[in-house]
């Protein structure tokens, strides 16, 4: 045993008496004065829980009486009468303790006055306490002194807590654990059970109340139960910068079984979590109003589950790492062999309108819609627009699409119908179709084109488009990309992509719609082809007074049996990957190119019309893949011969396949305005003997000032003097126009140009001088 020091630590000199008695104390002693201390903290804690008891007991019976963990009632105090209950509790114990701490002040008072106890294992501490204290004389030792304040309350409690375990009355409801079933653990401190959402807090000796006895010191926080399932991050940035957004997903369980899912913002957690908590109770979480209990469900919030999830921020194809993968609403389709972890996942983000939707097979949407629609072209273009959509990223192709247009009734709406059918609801037949209609702004077509990129866009009745901004809109559909934005700072904000195909109807076609203003550029990326094969209907198969009948059939088939097709074929591409996509589409192309009826127009097309032409070898490529993928039940030839007969229509509609278009259609508005204006423009004559004559009153009238008029009318011709020709092109190149009504066979020229030396009253001068019958013919 170490000497004892002559001085305090505080400086003080002990006595020598004093030094003499602690020397002389073995360690047999000391280990017997730790006994004495410990059971007679025991004994005197027994006796004040004894005092205490009958108070507690009646308190406990509250407890079991009450709606403590069966409370449905969402307008209830949320247990907040239970803050009540614990002062009730503390009041008691306090009293109790007091009490106890002046009837047996010190050890000798329990020693000497202990009462007589049916407890067996009292009465056994209280005999090894007399013997001990023969040993060591610590008799006079105050408990108030010796011991902290929060333990004898401890000691005090533990005893209750045993008395209420062994007393049948109480033991079935006294629990270690979360009350209710189908209990989860996350983490140490939270459960989840059929009862709600539970935190460890105190045990009952450790500072709760006697409701921790009942729940084993698990603090229900909430009455709904809110299981944390992951928590996520958005694609393509990295994973801790401040550009990231992370959340917590949980699933929330209602007391009757419905489970609806939750997103919480990471830093809503932040501080005391109050926004948390105003988030759960704006989704209809009963959250318990206690403060204590909501600080202990944020903490619960702030758990993180092993599953975590990548937020794709768009549908359609994305790149991680050296693999491609295709985000669907309901899914993502990743490629075989994907090294992934197993606790990651990938959804898309953003619950946006999509139209997808899956029900029932291939089989059937091949047996009841795509059998009895072959043969007709208009079907195999809208079934190819929708096919062609995830390949457009591979195929070096701009967007853009087709429009069908022709008279009401025909039948287009189903013909747009049977291609939305391989996603989705078709439009016709759902509230969340696939398709939509032309009614929007232009800001809300850009959003769109994001939420359709590599899924294709069908858009019904053009006519309820804005028509100051449908040009608009078409030329952003078909680039894929918005102008440059600013961010509030000043800054260029981040743009996306969109890869967009887009399948457009409508009585009118784009130029109808739009008028004289249309772009060239948008003529090519929205491509106006007449949807009408035969009179007064949109199908080879279907007369038009079947169309009735077997939309009814159709519109039928394509409600139960629609989207299967759509996601095998996403499937498809994302199995044999992109380099193979790539060398299928260049394959197919090339041999829809090396048909005869495409080299025909290939051979003598300006370089707009291949363009074209382009898109249509796209479609059939499309076509051809989906029916080697076992998802078409077509022939090669049927499909091609569908895309040919669409092609055809659109060029015999165009014309000129060796002229730009814009060079056709000014052409065409030169003839208008000349044809329109020969009445009171021009000076009509004809030959009298080896002269040329007014033709009546007025033309001889106005032959007195020939210069104010824009040339002459011959039986058989038009003679424009140069000056008006140029007024006529309207900017235009006046000889390239002329050329062009030329290669028509409207122009009369001679070797000097293209303008001609024509006799008329008196003279002789040079007009562009234009055959009246080949502007009868071609003139609508």
């Amino acid at each position: 045993m170490p000497p004892i020091p002559s001085k305090t630590s505080t400086g003080k000199r002990v006595p020598e008496h004093a030094r003499s008695a602690l020397q002389s104390r073995t360690p047999e002693d000391i280990a017997n004065e730790q006994t004495a201390e410990q059971l007679a903290l025991r004994l005197w804690a027994a006796m004040v829980g004894e005092m205490v008891l009958s108070g507690m007991s009646a308190l406990m019976d509250e407890l079991l009486t009450s709606p403590l963990l069966d409370d449905d009632d969402e307008e209830g105090d949320d247990e907040g009468w239970l803050d009540d209950h614990h002062k009730r509790e503390r009041k008691i114990l306090d009293e109790a303790i007091a009490d106890g701490l002046d009837k047996f002040p010190d050890i000798n008072a329990i020693n000497n006055d202990l009462p007589p106890s049916s407890d067996p294992d009292i009465g056994r501490a209280a005999d090894q306490l007399r013997d001990v204290l023969a040993k060591c004389a610590i008799g006079a030792t105050e408990f108030r002194k010796k011991f902290p304040r929060a333990q004898l309350e401890r000691m005090v409690k533990l005893d209750l807590a045993k008395r209420f375990k062994e007393d049948p009355k109480y033991s079935e409801h006294v629990r270690g654990d979360v009350p209710g079933s189908s209990i989860r653990a996350y983490s140490s401190r939270g459960r989840t059970s059929s009862k709600g959402t539970f935190v460890k807090t105190n045990d009952y000796a450790s500072g709760g109340g006697l409701d921790a006895l009942l729940t084993g010191g698990w603090l229900r926080v909430a009455k709904d139960r809110i299981d944390p399932v992951a928590w996520s991050h958005q694609f393509g940035f990295e994973r801790k910068t401040e550009r990231q957004s992370w959340r917590h997903h949980f699933v929330i369980t209602e007391r009757n079984g419905k489970q609806s899912p939750l997103e919480l913002a990471r830093e809503k957690l932040a501080g005391t979590g109050a926004s948390a908590i105003r988030l759960l109770m704006k989704a209809g979480v009963h959250v318990v109003g206690r403060d204590v209990a909501q600080n202990a469900l944020v903490q619960f919030l702030r758990f993180k589950p092993r599953r975590e999830i990548i937020r794709m921020p768009r549908v359609g194809w994305a790149q991680v790492g050296s693999h491609w993968i295709f985000v669907r609403p309901d899914e993502v389709i990743t490629q075989p062999g994907m090294p992934q972890a197993g606790n990651v996942t990938y959804v898309l983000d953003a619950a946006i309108r999509h139209g997808l939707h899956v029900t029932g097979t291939v089989a059937e949407w091949a047996t009841e819609v795509a059998v009895p629609l072959r043969g007709n072209s208009n079907v195999a273009l809208s079934f190819a627009t929708l096919f062609a959509a995830p390949l457009l990223c591979w195929a070096s192709e701009p967007g853009g699409g087709n429009h069908l247009h022709g008279p009401s009734t025909i039948g287009k709406t189903m013909v747009s119908d049977a291609g939305q059918s391989i996603y989705g609801w078709p439009l016709e037949t759902a509230d969340n179709p696939f398709g939509v209609t032309w009614a929007g702004s232009e800001a809300g077509f850009d959003a769109l084109a994001l939420a359709r990129t590599d899924l294709g866009l069908p858009l019904d009745e053009i006519t309820l488009a804005d028509r100051r901004s449908a040009e608009q809109v078409v030329y952003n559909l078909a680039s894929g990309t918005k102008g440059p934005r600013a961010t509030s700072t000043g800054g260029l904000r981040d743009t996306a992509h969109a890869f967009v195909l887009v399948l457009s109807t409508g009585e009118k076609s784009l130029a109808e719609f739009i008028g004289r203003s249309l772009q060239e550029g948008a003529r090519r990326r929205l491509v106006d082809i007449p949807a009408e094969v035969q009179p007064g209907s949109a199908f080879e198969t279907i007369p038009r007074e079947q169309i009735h009948h077997a939309s009814k059939r159709l519109f039928d088939a394509m409600k139960r049996h629609h989207g299967a097709v759509g996601r095998d074929w996403q499937r498809y591409l994302v199995d044999i990957g992109p380099d193979q996509i790539k060398t299928q589409l260049h394959q197919h192309r090339e041999a829809f190119a090396a048909l005869p009826e495409i080299v025909a127009v290939v051979t003598k097309a300006h370089p707009q019309v291949r363009a074209v032409v382009n898109r249509f070898a796209l479609y059939a490529a499309a076509l051809r893949m989906a029916i080697a993928a076992e998802l078409l039940p077509w022939s090669i030839e049927e499909a091609d011969a569908g895309i040919i007969a669409c092609m055809q229509r659109w060029v015999t509609q165009r014309g000129n396949l060796d002229t730009a278009g814009e060079v056709v259609r000014a052409a065409r508005q030169v003839e208008r305005e000349l044809v329109s204006g020969l009445g009171d423009r021009f000076i009509h004559i004809r030959r009298s003997g080896n002269k040329w004559t007014p033709v009546s009153e007025a033309d001889e009238f106005r032959q007195r000032t020939p210069e104010l008029f824009d040339g002459y009318v011959k039986p058989d011709r038009i003679l424009v003097r140069g000056e008006a020709w140029r007024r006529y092109c309207n900017g235009f190149d006046p000889a390239e126009i002329a050329r062009h009504f030329q290669q028509r066979g409207a122009l009369i020229a001679d070797n000097h140009g293209v303008s001609k030396s024509e006799q008329v009253i008196g003279k002789t001068g040079r007009f562009y001088v234009l055959a009246r019958a080949a502007l009868t013919v071609l003139t609508p």
